[in-house]
C-alpha cells in the first residue's frame, strides 16, 4: 500500500512543477535549462511539462487559488534570485501540507482498500 506522500508525489508534484515551469517560461522569460536546474529534474522533462505531456493533474490544481498564489510566489523568488534564499522542496512539501493534499490522498488509498 503506498503512503500518502507517495501519491502526493506521483499525483501533484510534477502539476506543481509544471505549473513553476510554465510560469518561469511564459512570464519571466526563464529558459528550459535554468527552469530544469532551480527545480532539479532535466531540461527533458521541463520540455514536457511545457507542452502539457506531464501533469494530468494540473487542471484540477490550478482551480485551487492558494496553490496558484503559491506558485507565483515560488515563481517570483527564482525568477529574481533568491534561490538561495529558500529550500524548494521545503517549500512544494509545505504547499502539500497546507493544502491538505497528503489527505486528500489518504482518501484515495481509503477508497481503493475498499474497493
Amino acid at each position: 500500500m503506498k503512503t500518502p506522500c507517495e501519491i502526493v508525489n506521483k499525483r501533484y508534484l510534477p502539476s506543481i512543477r509544471a505549473m513553476i515551469a510554465k510560469e518561469l517560461a511564459e512570464k519571466h522569460n526563464c529558459t528550459q535549462m535554468k527552469i530544469a536546474k532551480w527545480l532539479g529534474v532535466t531540461q527533458a522533462a521541463i520540455s514536457q511539462y511545457l507542452s502539457s505531456k506531464r501533469a494530468g493533474t494540473e487542471r484540477i490544481l490550478k482551480t485551487r487559488p492558494e496553490i496558484k498564489e503559491f506558485v507565483q510566489e515560488i515563481t517570483l523568488k527564482l525568477a529574481n534570485g533568491e534561490k538561495e534564499k529558500f529550500n524548494i522542496g521545503e517549500e512544494i512539501c509545505n504547499i502539500c501540507k497546507s493544502l491538505k493534499l497528503k489527505e486528500e490522498a489518504y482518501t484515495t488509498i481509503k477508497s481503493y482498500a475498499t474497493a
